[in-house]
């Protein structure tokens, strides 16, 4: 649909790995090209145990598996959905300079004041050289703690902050 992204999780990621990808990779692309200039991102290799997950900045995303004739992995599974991306309010870049402010929330679609199920938005603040940011927190209302399958208790709705750009950054 025009007012979403696609959003992809590898459930399984096992091909030959190399260097930059050479052999085997599966590659995903914004829109309907595999123009390396579009490319979002290329993956080779094991990944299993945390494999990728990313969305496309519009509507359309091609998927590209290429391998070679030698050496061969499981290869992969995902799962692709249209998500809310940053035009609607999941997510984005946001710069924080001088002294402004600026406020982000959860994503509410049909304005119940509530978010809506399966959201995963990924925020990039960035402020001014050798400042620190401070977030505040207005309001703060996440579905309670459960019990996974195993029997152990799971958060299923989660917020993350990380000092640094990525999920594994302090």
């Amino acid at each position: 649909p025009d007012n979403r992204v696609v959003g992809i999780k590898f459930n399984r990621l096992d091909l030959e790995g190399s260097s930059r990808c050479y052999y085997d990779h599966v590659s995903t692309f914004e829109g309907a090209t595999t123009n390396r200039s579009q490319e979002i991102g290329r993956y080779c290799g094991n990944q299993t145990d945390q494999p990728p997950m990313m969305k496309s900045t519009g509507n359309v995303m091609t998927v590209q598996f290429k391998t070679d004739s030698s050496v061969t992995g499981t290869g992969f599974h995902a799962i692709i959905k249209f998500v809310y991306g940053p035009q609607q309010g999941c997510g984005g870049n946001i710069e924080v300079t001088g002294s402004s402010t600026t406020t982000i929330s959860s994503y509410d679609a049909d304005g119940d004041n509530k978010y809506e199920n399966d959201m995963d938005c990924h925020w990039l603040i960035i402020g001014d050289p050798g400042k620190v940011l401070k977030l505040t927190f207005t309001r703060f209302a996440l579905e309670s703690e459960g019990i996974n399958p195993s029997g152990e208790p799971e958060c299923f709705d989660y917020l993350e902050i990380h000092d640094g750009r990525g999920p594994s950054d302090p």
